[in-house]
């Protein structure tokens, strides 16, 4: 419901202010709000303390008759509209009212409702959208005044006949521009001159003063055209614009020169920004694939590599089945690992800084480039170096690609060879620049060289800036540097390059050697911890569950594995003191181990819960921590972290 209007009737006559309010439809019926007075000073009061949508006005007041009511009733509120109320049998009071400023008029004694209402409500409406065009005119005025476009008015000849401070201003600095006329000069001569003396736009300089004479001879009515210059500043953009200015009889044209420099390369930074939001929501796609695919291959991997580790247990020591076997084991640990990357790679795994051997990286990266790359490319691994060094092992992959396939697309026309060299080098100095903060010392070197297009020296030292590139719109970001020069800085490592246009590129990364080496492979069962407790297992795959309870019953505890966590809950529920430890599943139909972990400690505060996920989005070990799971495990999970991290939540919460 719209509020009422607000008018203020200023009447001396009660028994007329009485017939006017009676005319107007109630407030009631979001019509009009009326406040009477009888004086011109009430009225005058009233608006002081509120405001009116439109006053009512008689000419004829105790203390003011007249037009003087118009202005005093003006002074009081500017902005309000005035129908006036005027006796007279004639229209020339009424008429001069309006001149005054009034909205309308009314004679006493000729109107009706409706008729009242209509008038009041057409002159609020004409009112406020005289003053929307007030308002516009003014908004357009201060717009031109503060234009940075260069116009100028130029006749039929040629002259100008006036120029804006912004043409001015650019004339004075640009004197080979076709603006470098100044006021009563002509323009067609400029054009002339600039299109004769060898300029570096001469095209530009003839087809706008063709483009003039068109809009003067009426050929058309606008004429455009985007041009570019070299200027002290460096190229610049201008869009050009011809107009008809009418004049009388003559027909003048408004020539504009505006400068789009930001704007071009605003949409330049704005396709680079685009092609960054299409890889985003393209790494989002493939984070997600990459969650489900991980999540069952995890799952896989632990029936694999647990009914590895059974198997184990059956064999003689040293048989050549045994062998076999671990060399099942090992792959199975390799693919583990593989699904971590993935993970990493796709922003849903968690970084940890280990021990990294980098030649192995090495190995992996250059026979997945050497798949995608064309059959022109070679590429050459040369290893010299089996060291580690603490790294994030995905980041280091990151590196690897990055620079990998920048070198590949430089040789992606001719072909050529990438070749890859990791070695131990012990460095006291770097010559490079780049170096701000460099520790001398052991360093492992990745070399990274291509036989491609090569850099060229003026473009060498921009190569690591975020967002430069040399490559074509829609074929990279121009972030793949700079990412790799922050994943080397963060491992407290230095990068170089070298390149001659032609000849190729070559990247060297340093990065410092640890005296720490990843775990060599300890006998499956060696000494693993047991117990006699007794253990509630719980996981939807029933191959995991029957190899989860082979594997716990042979280290001595009391297992009682269940495929459903609906069943889980319900044994759980009639015997509470079933269980010293509950293993629970995390994506698991009907009810997840996080909501079964929740109502079991309902049941039973004190009891000890380890979730296992092969991965899920839901859960991460800071939240499982939040809800009270004792401990957190990402599956394919070994004999050797299973038992270890059960004697530890046992342990560490006696029941």
């Amino acid at each position: 419901m719209n509020p009422p209007l607000r008018i203020l009737l200023v009447e001396d006559n009660p028994g007329d202010a009485e017939l006017i309010q009676e005319m107007l439809p109630a407030e009631d019926d979001s019509g009009f709000a009326v406040h009477w007075v009888g004086r011109l000073d009430e009225a005058v009061t009233h608006l002081k303390r509120e405001k009116a949508d439109l006053a009512l006005l008689d000419l004829d007041l105790p203390d003011s008759q007249g037009i003087e009511t118009i202005r005093q009733t003006r002074q009081a509120a500017p902005r309000m509209p005035i129908v006036v109320l005027t006796g007279h049998q004639d229209d020339r009071m009424g008429l001069a009212a309006v001149q005054c400023g009034a909205q309308d008029f009314l004679v006493k004694g000729q109107t009706h409702g409706s008729h009242l209402s209509r008038v009041l409500r057409y002159a609020i409406q004409r009112h406020y959208a005289e003053e929307k065009i007030r308002e516009s005119e003014h908004f357009l005025r201060s717009t031109l005044d503060a234009l940075s476009a260069h116009i100028a008015i130029i006749d039929a000849s040629g002259r100008i006949l006036t120029a804006n401070k912004a043409w001015k201003a650019f004339s004075a600095k640009h004197g080979d521009h076709i603006m470098r006329s100044g006021e009563h000069s002509n323009y067609f001569d400029t054009c002339r001159d600039i299109a004769n003396d060898g300029n570096p736009t001469p095209t530009c300089a003839k087809a706008f003063a063709d483009g003039i004479r068109a809009v003067l001879q009426k050929e058309t009515n606008l004429f455009e055209l985007e041009y570019a210059i070299e200027s002290p500043d460096g190229k610049r953009w201008f869009q050009g614009q011809v107009t008809p200015f009418p004049n009388g009889n003559e027909r003048n044209v408004v020539v504009s020169h505006e400068d789009i420099t930001a704007r071009k390369l605003a949409e330049g930074e704005r396709i680079r920004l685009a092609a960054q939001l299409r890889h985003v929501h393209k790494m989002e796609a493939i984070g997600t694939l990459a969650g489900g695919i991980a999540h069952d291959f995890n799952n896989i991997l632990a029936s694999v590599l647990g009914y590895v580790e059974l198997s184990l247990l059956d064999l003689k020591a040293n048989s050549q089945l045994e062998e076999n076997l671990r060399e099942v084991y090992r792959a199975g640990l390799r693919a583990k690992e593989l699904v971590k990357q993935i993970l990493t790679f796709a922003r849903k795994g968690e970084n940890l800084i280990q021990p990294t051997q980098i030649s192995a990286i090495a190995k992996e990266t250059t026979k997945l480039i050497q798949a995608i790359i064309p059959a022109s490319i070679s590429v050459e691994l040369i290893s010299e170096s089996d060291s580690f060094v603490m790294a994030e092992p995905t980041q280091i992959h990151q590196v690897f690609m990055n620079l990998l396939t920048n070198a590949a697309q430089a040789m992606d026309s001719d072909g050529g060879t990438l070749t890859v060299k990791i070695s131990d080098v012990h460095m006291e100095k770097f010559d490079n620049i780049l170096h701000q903060a460099f520790e001398p010392g052991d360093y492992l070197k990745i070399t990274v060289s291509d036989t491609g297009v090569g850099i060229a020296s003026d473009k060498l030292e921009k190569i690591f800036d975020p967002y430069f590139t040399t490559k074509g719109i829609g074929e990279g970001s121009g972030l793949g540097l700079s990412v790799v020069l922050g994943i080397v800085r963060n491992h407290c490592g230095e990068i170089e390059v070298s390149s001659m246009v032609g000849q190729g590129t070559t990247f060297a990364v340093y990065l410092p050697l640890s005296a720490q080496q990843s775990a060599s492979e300890v006998a499956i069962f060696d000494k693993l911890p047991a117990g006699t407790e007794r253990i509630l297992f719980i996981d939807d795959e029933q191959s995991i569950a029957q190899m989860s309870q082979q594997r716990l019953s042979l280290l001595g505890y009391r297992v009682t594995a269940v495929n459903s966590s609906m069943e889980a809950l319900r044994q759980f529920t009639e015997t509470p003191a079933c269980a010293d430890l509950v293993i629970t599943d995390m994506n698991m139909p009907h009810m997840s181990g996080e909501q079964l972990a929740m109502k079991l400690k309902q049941i039973r505060p004190d009891l000890p819960i380890i979730l296992c996920t092969g991965y899920s989005h839901k859960i991460s070990e800071d939240k499982a921590n939040r809800i009270g799971i004792n401990a957190f495990l990402m599956k394919p999970i070994s004999m050797r972290k299973m038992a270890e991290t059960i004697r530890k939540v046992l342990e560490d919460n006696p029941v």
